[in-house]
Formats: structure tokens, C-alpha cells, sequence
């Protein structure tokens, strides 16, 4: 049982890290495309 455990908390954490990858560089390549960042009204520039 513990075996299960460790392999669901190992790979959640590969999630969480393969997941904050993917949104920074999908928020970086949307700023070098756009020249901003915009979320909302607002303009991160």
C-alpha cells in the first residue's frame, strides 16, 4: 500500500513541475509574440 502512496506523491510532483513549466513558457512566448502581458484591463509591460 505505502508503494502506491509514494508513487501518487511522486507523480503529482512531476505534475505540479511539468505544469509550472508549461504555463512560464507559455506566458513567455505569449509576451515575446504580444510585446505585453495582459491579464484583464491590465498591461504588464
Amino acid at each position: 500500500m505505502s508503494d502506491y502512496v509514494l508513487l501518487a506523491l511522486i507523480s503529482f510532483a512531476f505534475g505540479c513541475v511539468g505544469g509550472w513549466i508549461d504555463a512560464h513558457s507559455t506566458v513567455s512566448s505569449e509576451c515575446d509574440k504580444l510585446g505585453a502581458f495582459y491579464v484583464g484591463s491590465k498591461i504588464y509591460e
